[in-house]
């Protein structure tokens, strides 16, 4: 997970597919967090799987098998040179989940875009009249030869020119794994007294290079934040002293 991550329980459970309405993420290749903002469609959706926002790359579940290596393999090559002009670590995530091409975003040209299109149909075995969005992926009905279990959050098998046919990816809960919206500005463990197993401090605002200090002070609001002096606070409380 990335640096500003806040763990505040054991994922193991979810990633072992025990907990309620997760048995099927035992069999994934890929899990992610996600940049989804609506706790409907986080359900509905399989944590908003159609919704053209990006996977996050700040908590993931890797199985160490040759799909996820080749996977790994060609993430690393398109971030190769670290944050080019036309893709970074993310984009190139995200784009690769959806079986895009290198630079999809900022770099390929309309008539690029769409060769790379007829090329992932041939190699997906799909029909020249297929669109775009339903190329990206399928619920996995038997997600790496396991049957779907009743009842859990649907796993995607995507198709990813290059790695593989039939990877199988899932988007962890923003009830378990928060992202910076769903936690500090929608507060959803509020209304449902159920805390995240993680936090993640997306969407925060202060965190430029000449003043990193916003997603810091989030954690502090809420207790998660326990590497300040104590003659920083008044008490041992969560509050600081302002002079």
């Amino acid at each position: 997970s990335d640096v500003d991550v806040a763990w505040l329980s054991d994922p193991t459970p979810m990633v072992r597919g025990t907990l309620p309405g997760l048995a099927d993420f035992a069999h994934a290749d890929l899990l992610a967090s996600s940049d989804c903002v609506s706790a409907e469609w986080d359900v509905e959706d399989d944590g908003c799987f159609h919704t053209l926002i990006d996977r996050n790359t700040g908590v993931l579940v890797v199985r160490p098998n040759d799909k996820s290596a080749a996977f790994l393999g060609e993430w690393a090559e398109r971030t190769a040179g670290a944050f080019q002009a036309w893709e970074t670590d993310q984009t190139a995530f995200d784009d690769l989940l959806r079986g895009r091409r290198r630079g999809h975003r900022r770099s390929s040209t309309e008539a690029e875009r769409e060769a790379w299109l007829q090329r992932k149909k041939d190699y997906c075995g799909l029909p020249p009249t297929t669109s775009e969005e339903s190329t990206m992926g399928q619920r996995s009905l038997r997600p790496n030869g396991v049957p779907h279990a009743t009842g859990s959050r649907y796993l995607y098998d995507v198709c990813i020119p290059g790695v593989s046919r039939a990877f199988t990816f899932g988007i962890m809960p923003v009830s378990l794994v928060a992202n910076g919206h769903t936690f500090f500005v929608q507060q959803l463990q509020s209304p449902t007294a159920t805390w995240p197993m993680a936090v993640h401090a997306t969407y925060q605002f202060g965190d430029t290079s000449d003043y990193a200090f916003g997603k810091r002070q989030r954690f502090r609001d809420w207790g998660m934040w326990l590497v300040d002096e104590e003659e920083e606070y008044i008490t041992g409380s969560r509050y600081l002293v302002l002079a």
